[in-house]
């Protein structure tokens, strides 16, 4: 008999990873366990901001963290999320030996840009 899919589970994995910077930091946790410092340094996301996304992850069971005197240092949290991030990274174009994390690439301003309304009166 198949095993039922926990609809709930993945959608809360989605969830933690549907935003990139999440999303870089899992497949960064791909390599192994990571401090807090290395992640900030690889990713170039500020401390405070990294620290939320980590958080989400823990939250989503995704990651797990351990303190070695003042240090955190963060791992995949099971072998289900190292499947799931190795899947990704595979599905999108990386490989789970060496994943390769670059930082997300900047739109024109043109998509920053508040959209202009004009109104044509007719002659």
């Amino acid at each position: 008999m198949a095993k039922e899919i926990d609809a709930t589970a993945a959608a809360a994995w989605l969830k933690a990873v549907s935003n990139p910077a999440r999303l870089r930091i899992v497949f960064c946790l791909l390599k192994g366990e990571t401090s807090v410092a290395e992640l900030e340094r690889q990713l170039k996301i500020r401390q405070p901001n990294l620290s939320q996304h980590l958080a989400e992850l823990r939250n989503a069971k995704i990651a797990v963290a351990r303190r070695e005197f003042k240090s955190a240092y963060y791992s995949l949290a099971s072998d289900e999320a190292r499947r799931f991030a190795s899947g990704l990274m595979e599905i999108f174009g990386g490989s789970s030996a060496r994943p390769i994390v670059s930082e997300p690439r900047r739109e024109s301003n043109v998509s920053n840009q508040a959209a202009v309304f004009v109104r044509l009166h007719a002659s």
